[in-house]
């Protein structure tokens, strides 16, 4: 005879039998439920049994809940590494969390039918955690329930830190920098370094960015062209560089004149030596024809200048000059 469906009853009938044994196999099993394999019954039809019944009992199909994690910005970029915990009704954890693998999935199996709520715990490198959770239902309808979870990228930071070249525990103020992306677009506003020697450029799209120098610190050589290229990424969303920079060696003007007539002298000599000490900078400076001596490419610090020889038809001076602090400078003694 012909197969037989179940009805709403659940009940499938087979009539018209002749005598005999009979075995009953289940060749597709309801909807949400495991099919019986093999004979699940066999049965005589007989003088004394001329109307059988039979009951066959089903397991449930255990449910799958499967969650795909995607980008934001790129929804074929799968994502690893995110955490998921899987609650009942009841708020009750149903076994361990699941991370999602390098293809972006992660599964859990084996479920009672039931109700269900999916949350996020932890979120991939780079990404913003999803606060919002799923509710999903497991029953004889749906027992393969797919989940995508999107999740948007942390924005970086890119925070330059001003030192001096020469002592690197020197932060640096007042330095400003501008920052450009991989097309040249300047990014924000311009930033300079507070007293820490920070500046600092938050909300960075993932991508290329240039960074340059626009303003030194007072005293200091400015940082020519690109000082830095630097990457914000999935796994580098917060970057730290540190761009040095060397002082402006600095220049001692000494002017020569007459106190009565103010004409500049030709021919003083002197000589420069660190302060308090008998220690000779450079070699001595003579005055030229315009009444100035100069001392060039000096490093900071403090130094005295003495005259060593007077202009023809002058007294020497003896009393010596400091300079206390040279940072940049001409300027005139």
């Amino acid at each position: 005879g012909k197969s037989q469906t179940t009805d709403k009853d659940g009940k499938a009938i087979f009539s018209g039998l002749a005598w005999g044994t009979y075995d009953l196999k289940e060749t597709s099993a309801p909807e949400g439920y495991e099919k019986a394999e093999g004979v699940v019954k066999t049965v005589t039809i007989g003088q004394q049994d001329t109307k059988v019944d039979v009951e066959i009992k089903n397991t449930r199909t255990l449910g799958t809940i499967t969650v795909t994690k995607v980008d934001a910005d790129n929804k074929d970029a799968k994502l690893e590494g995110a955490v998921f915990t899987l609650y009942d009704k009841d708020g009750k954890e149903v076994g361990k969390p699941q991370t999602t693998d390098e293809h972006g999935v992660a599964t859990f199996e084996n479920l009672a039918w039931g109700d269900y709520e999916v949350k996020e715990t932890e979120a991939p490198v780079g990404y913003n955690l999803v606060t919002e959770s799923a509710k999903v239902t497991i029953d004889q309808t749906q027992t393969s329930v797919p989940l995508v979870f999107t999740n948007t990228r942390v924005l970086g930071t890119l925070t330059v830190t001003k030192v001096d070249a020469d002592d690197k525990d020197t932060k640096l103020e007042g330095a400003i920098f501008k920052l450009f992306d991989s097309d040249g677009k300047q990014v924000g506003e311009p930033q300079e370094t507070n007293e820490k020697g920070e500046a600092v450029f938050t909300g960075l799209e993932w991508g290329e960015y240039k960074l340059e120098e626009i303003q030194p610190p007072e005293g200091y050589e400015k940082a020519e062209g690109t000082v830095k290229t630097v990457t914000i990424a999935q796994k580098e969303t917060a970057v730290s560089v540190k761009i040095e920079n060397d002082r402006i060696q600095g220049t001692i003007t000494i002017e020569k004149t007459d106190p009565k007539s103010g004409e500049f002298l030709e021919g003083a000599i002197f000589t420069l030596y660190k302060e308090g000490t008998d220690e000779q900078v450079g070699k001595p400076q003579t005055t030229g024809k315009d009444g100035k001596a100069i001392f060039k490419d000096l490093a900071w610090g403090k130094y005295e200048v003495k005259e060593t020889q007077a202009p023809t038809g002058y007294k020497k001076i003896t009393e010596s000059k400091k300079i206390s602090k040279l940072i940049v400078a001409p300027g005139n003694i």
